[in-house]
């Protein structure tokens, strides 16, 4: 199995909804397919729908606004925690080799040395949404 492999899953019984803009579909089918490992599972005039583990997450056609305005990243932002290090290592491998532009912040640690300590990178896609990843040194799941 790979590493980074991001198939959909059922096994809690449920999926977490996330709805997300978009400026333009195709961008954002290709960043959440090829750089993330999404599962496009529906494709509409005003939408597409993935498949990552149980999230099922909607990029909604958006109006265009100003991409040229600096974005910010609190408190606008989703992500995955991995629970090993190996995965997380392995998804940032993959993000540098899909495109180095989309690469928000560099796989770092955040809060070294505490209970919370954790590793992080994040991502911003083609309309401007973060996508951030950790894992946590420390902490054991669940929590």
């Amino acid at each position: 199995m790979n590493k980074t492999n991001l198939q959909p899953t059922i096994d809690h019984g449920y999926l977490v909804h996330i709805a997300i803009k978009s400026y333009n579909l195709s961008d954002s089918k290709e960043f959440y397919s090829n750089c993330i490992g999404a599962t496009v599972f529906r494709e509409l005039n005003d939408r597409v729908t993935f498949g990552i583990l149980n999230i099922q997450l909607v990029t909604h056609l958006t109006k265009h606004h100003d991409l040229t305005k600096t974005p910010s990243f609190y408190p606008n932002h989703f992500g995955l925690t991995f629970l090993s290090q190996d995965r997380i290592e392995a998804m940032y491998d993959k993000s540098l080799a899909y495109n180095i532009k989309s690469i928000y912040s560099k796989l770092d640690y955040r809060f070294k040395g505490r209970q919370d300590e954790h590793m992080t990178f994040s991502l911003i896609d083609p309309s401007h949404n973060f996508i951030e990843f950790k894992y946590y040194t420390k902490l054991k799941f669940p929590f």
